[in-house]
């Protein structure tokens, strides 16, 4: 669950990073997301590069701590 809107996030990275912090995988995420899996993973690279980090672990540690997600 997003806490409030994270300005450096697109809405659609919004939600793959909610998905992430929830535990789903890239192919849950593309089937619940209606999208491919290659998508996902485009999805998951840009928001990667915006928040700074270099993988998955690093994004849901950062949003946990900053509130982001609950």
């Amino acid at each position: 669950m997003i806490v409030y809107p994270i300005p450096m996030l697109s809405p659609k990275q919004y939600e793959v990073l909610v998905h992430m912090a929830d535990g789903l995988t890239t192919k849950d995420m593309s089937k619940r997301l209606h999208v491919s899996t290659h998508t996902v993973k485009n999805t998951k690279y840009s928001l990667y590069k915006r928040m700074g980090v270099h993988n998955g672990e690093q994004a849901i540690a950062m949003a946990f701590r900053k509130g982001w997600v609950k």
